[in-house]
């Protein structure tokens, strides 16, 4: 169950993304490209989370830290299995969106 949630929620978000984001050039259209997109995202978000646990919550610092550890494990098994340059792909995002 929880494998399908986040695959709609993510899928929901992409969605909703592309259709903000309308026709600008920046975003890329492939579904490799879009995942990779949402990877970085969560991953982005879930250390956001690590920081705000950290200090206002300590006790609570596991949740988020399961989440970023899962995201990269996620996030390495797929590029181990499609050759991805994991800090070109942040650099990119960084440099188009930051």
């Amino acid at each position: 169950m929880g494998g399908c949630l986040v695959k709609w929620v993510g899928a929901s978000f992409l969605r909703e993304y592309l259709h903000a984001m309308g026709e600008s050039p920046i975003v890329q259209r492939r579904q490799d490209e879009l995942s990779k997109l949402l990877s970085v995202l969560v991953l982005e978000k879930a250390v956001y989370e690590v920081d705000y646990e950290l200090n206002n919550r300590p006790d609570w610092l596991r949740i988020p830290l399961r989440g970023v550890i899962q995201e990269i494990n996620t996030t390495t098994r797929a590029a181990s299995s499609v050759g991805l340059d994991w800090l070109r792909l942040t650099t990119r995002y960084h440099e188009v969106l930051c």
